[in-house]
């Protein structure tokens, strides 16, 4: 006769269930991402945002499997991907247990998303497509007017093999023809563009918004399907007002960090000079 496997806890394997259910966990069923690494990506997140703290017993993998109506090997190869990041300890009769959480991007990694410059060690480019004489879509029109024709890029950015993000540039036709030719491939678009325009740079409109992955980001970031992700929309605009450079780049929800030092004059801009006025005036009195 077949004896159970003991849990940890009384009560335990009902907790367990009723934790699953309440994941709603959805797998994608079209073609990119298969779905162990669909579900690894998930548990991964669950552990990042410590939504599953350390020590957390995990769903056993006939409950995964009934849960989500999946084969029990696929839920097997899942808690083996997290296994060998060390992320959750799998152990025949006690379960599989949250071990660790993901650790930290590298300093290299930090700097290649936050300064647009750099282009630390490791570092790379890949090229996915290159399109020339495009206008400029309405959604990345965030300031200023647009250019006449646009060169459209492709890329990911990846440090170490490891990708750190999928992004598309627009830069003004006129710009781009005097780059280098195949420059691109080496250096950050951003670098090149002050270097080659005949315009000084003027304004830079941001917006960092979260989304989720669809299926082609999920494939390119090597993501879970529906995980969330950065989408970072920038636009830089000359003297004349003119959108020189547009770009929307993605970046996995457990990858991005957004670091920025600013001067606080930029920051609070004229409440400083008013608060400066009125430190100025209160000494004037007391002379």
């Amino acid at each position: 006769m077949r004896r159970k496997a003991p849990s940890d806890q009384s009560g335990n394997d009902k907790s367990v269930k009723k934790a699953a259910a309440r994941t709603r966990i959805r797998l994608d069923d079209s073609p990119g991402v298969v779905r162990y690494v669909q579900l690894a990506g998930f548990i991964r997140h669950k552990i990042a945002s410590n939504e599953w703290p350390v020590g957390k017993m995990l769903p056993t993998i006939q409950e995964f499997s009934e849960e989500l109506g999946i084969a029990k090997v696929t839920v097997r190869q899942a808690y083996a991907i997290l296994v060998r990041e060390n992320l959750i300890t799998s152990e025949r009769g006690r379960g599989s247990h949250v071990k660790g959480v993901p650790a930290a991007p590298a300093d290299e990694v930090r700097a290649a998303i936050n300064n647009w410059l750099e282009v630390p060690d490791g570092f790379k480019i890949r090229i996915l497509k290159k399109e020339d004489s495009l206008e400029l879509p309405s959604e990345l029109q965030l300031a200023g007017k647009p250019a006449p024709k646009y060169v459209r890029l492709k890329k990911l950015h990846l440090h170490n093999k490891q990708i750190i993000c999928v992004a598309e540039f627009f830069v003004a036709s006129e710009i781009f023809a005097r780059f280098p030719k195949g420059s691109e491939k080496e250096n950050k678009i951003a670098w090149l563009l002050p270097k080659y325009s005949l315009d000084n740079m003027k304004s830079l409109h941001q917006v960092i918004t979260v989304s989720q992955a669809d299926n082609e980001l999920a494939k390119l970031l090597h993501y879970t399907f529906a995980a969330p992700i950065a989408k970072v929309k920038r636009c830089i605009t000359n003297n004349m007002g003119t959108i020189v450079y547009a770009s929307t780049t993605w970046y996995r929800g457990d990858h991005f960090i957004f670091d920025m030092t600013m001067p606080v004059h930029i920051m609070y801009g004229r409440q400083l000079n008013t608060a400066s006025t009125r430190r100025n005036n209160g000494r004037k009195g007391q002379s």
